[in-house]
């Protein structure tokens, strides 16, 4: 009997040490394996963007890399469908923007001018329109940015005329002063 119950004890003793460390390999496998779903799903997904931007070659080889961690994986319907047809927008004309731009609210009008602007700071025209209806709201910080740079361009040929001048009449008076000189000095 003595030898009955060391045999059960022997046995317990050997069966619940061994129960955590399997139970730590199996949420191990849990852990392992949610990463691999984690993977999957990843992988699937960039498949699917692929196949929406129409590069059906990508989005083949992504299902093939899912497959190789799970390889179970059935082929997607959608991967065999073609892919949907993209409609490309054209943008309004700018004349028609702008006319819409001019009959919206100052405070959102505003907003579009100043993105427009970012992109493209010389259109002159959207500069004109921002002048317009910053005039017409009493807006005097932006009247005056684009007011300096609309009259900029017309008032440099004129600034460059006048400092032509302005030498030209330098050169004049320095050589009649050294003429005056040089006649002062003959006498």
């Amino acid at each position: 009997m003595d030898r009955r119950l060391v045999l059960v004890l022997l046995f317990a003793i050997v069966a619940f040490s061994g129960a955590p460390s399997m139970a730590r390999m199996q949420i191990g496998v849990a852990q392992n394996r949610s990463g691999i779903d984690i993977q999957v799903t990843e992988l699937m997904i960039h498949a699917m963007r692929a196949r929406d931007m129409g590069d059906m070659n990508s989005a083949e080889l992504f299902w093939i890399q899912a497959r190789a961690y799970r390889p179970t994986l059935p082929r997607p319907a959608w991967l065999d469908q073609p892919p949907p047809r993209q409609v490309d927008y054209l943008p309004p004309p700018q004349d028609e923007l702008l006319t819409r731009i001019a009959n919206m609210p100052y405070s959102e009008a505003k907003l579009l001018l100043e993105n427009k602007l970012e992109s493209d700071p010389a259109n002159a025209e959207v500069r004109r329109l921002y002048l317009e209806l910053a005039e017409a709201n009493s807006d005097s910080a932006e009247m005056t940015r684009h007011r300096s740079v609309l009259s900029s361009d017309s008032n440099y040929l004129v600034k460059i005329v006048k400092y032509l001048l302005l030498t030209f009449l330098i050169l004049a008076f320095a050589w009649q002063a050294y003429r005056l000189y040089c006649d002062l000095r003959n006498i």
